[in-house]
């Protein structure tokens, strides 16, 4: 099966190119149903985990000090934690959310973030996907998609794109932005969606064409 890793800017509209192009081949969406899941398997408190994911400049130790009671890998109450005692709870989590991934890529799916695109690098199925763009571009298309001014628009865009380099690095040891990790770039800034979608979607098949005849 095919798996379709998509990797958004801030402002790169993944959160609306992402599920149509799932409902266009016919293929699972995931998005914050991997770090549930990767939560519900360690015994984690899984909207802590969820915040976490979502907010990652609270920091890794927030999930551990939120870890339901029952977890049989930690346990309650929690001593004060260095930051080695941090770093290896954050690889416990870490390598449970790989295997996650790599548990429904074998599947098919559509992925959305999660590093999926990085995790995802020697899988022979998938599209790894990057949905790019000019900073002031993203910064315009993200105050139209949410509402917000340019001031609050360019503070998110600069926050979102820093905090997922930093926390990607830290978690896998790679830089998420790197071209390295894509078959297909696309500026989503200037192209529309229905454009994105298509695109993706007629790469999936042809590429499925493709590994048809190898097979």
């Amino acid at each position: 099966m095919t798996v379709v890793a998509i990797s958004s800017l801030a402002g790169g509209g993944g959160a609306l190119i992402a599920p149509e192009v799932a409902r266009r081949l016919s293929l699972p969406f995931l998005d914050r149903a991997i770090p549930m899941e990767t939560a519900r398997r360690l015994s984690m408190d899984e909207k802590a985990v969820l915040e976490q994911e979502e907010h990652p400049e609270h920091g890794f130790a927030r999930i551990v000090h939120l870890l339901a009671p029952a977890s049989g890998i930690y346990s309650a109450p929690l001593p004060e934690m260095d930051e080695s005692d941090i770093t290896a709870h954050m690889v416990t989590y870490r390598a449970e959310e790989v295997r996650v991934v790599r548990e429904h890529a074998d599947h098919g799916a559509v992925i959305l973030g999660r590093g999926a695109a990085v995790i995802l690098a020697d899988h022979p199925r998938a599209l790894r996907v990057s949905l790019v763009g000019p900073v002031e571009d993203r910064i315009s298309q993200l105050a139209r998609l949410s509402g917000i001014d340019l001031d609050q628009a360019r503070k998110q865009q600069y926050e979102a794109d820093h905090l997922r380099r930093s926390f990607i690095h830290r978690l896998l040891r790679a830089d998420p932005f790197d071209p390295k990790y894509y078959q297909l770039v696309i500026d989503s800034t200037k192209l529309p969606f229905a454009t994105c979608v298509s695109i993706i979607v007629e790469t999936v098949r042809s590429l499925e064409e493709h590994w048809a005849l190898e097979s």
